[in-house]
């Protein structure tokens, strides 16, 4: 999913429902296997979750419930959590970001939120790492770098434009989020 607003994201995590794609378009000249859907009220788009041989219609029963398991799954593991890292790719000002993280806080207020926003530049030749907010428990920071997938984007044909530059993103996770498993509790006998 893209296009959406980080209000409605955290709107559908308060709500605790998923109830998009009521209304929707498709834009048929998708070149993948999969439809290109857009939601009608809020203009957030579905590139791999509706398949061509079968309509919309018939699929949005799955889709819903596919979708408010995961809504459900998501709310589960942050309010569980001590800390929560969150990789977004947005143009948008440190503000909009912070009210995204109150808003996380208030389903979960003792969880620590650690925001890193990657920011695209095609002028970009190395990445570039930018401490937004670091107050309190939450943290945002951003990288930059060109963010073009090594084939190209989506208008030169290329597929897979939207993994972007992946080998760049590999390298700046691993540096950003020491990645840590759940512990799992064992009965012993």
């Amino acid at each position: 999913m893209f296009r959406y607003d980080l209000s409605l994201y955290s709107d559908l995590l308060h709500k605790r429902e998923f109830d998009l794609f009521r209304e929707y378009e498709e834009n048929e000249e998708s070149p993948s296997e999969h439809r290109n859907v857009r939601d009608l009220r809020t203009g957030m788009i579905s590139l791999h979750h509706f398949t061509k041989n079968q309509s919309i219609q018939e699929q949005l029963p799955d889709f819903h419930a596919t979708m408010n398991k995961r809504l459900q799954r998501l709310i589960s593991e942050i309010q569980q959590s001590k800390d929560v890292g969150i990789v977004m790719n947005r143009d948008i000002p440190a503000e909009e970001i912070k009210e995204f993280i109150d808003s996380l806080s208030r389903l979960s207020p003792s969880c620590a939120f650690h925001v890193l926003n990657v920011r695209h530049s095609e002028t970009q030749s190395r990445v570039t790492w930018k401490k937004v907010s670091g107050t309190g428990r939450h943290s945002i920071r951003e990288v930059w770098f060109n963010d073009t997938h090594p084939a190209g984007n989506m208008e030169d044909g290329n597929a897979e434009w939207w993994l972007g530059n992946y080998r760049i993103w590999k390298k700046m996770l691993i540096r950003a989020f020491v990645l840590r498993k759940k512990k799992q509790k064992e009965d012993k006998v």
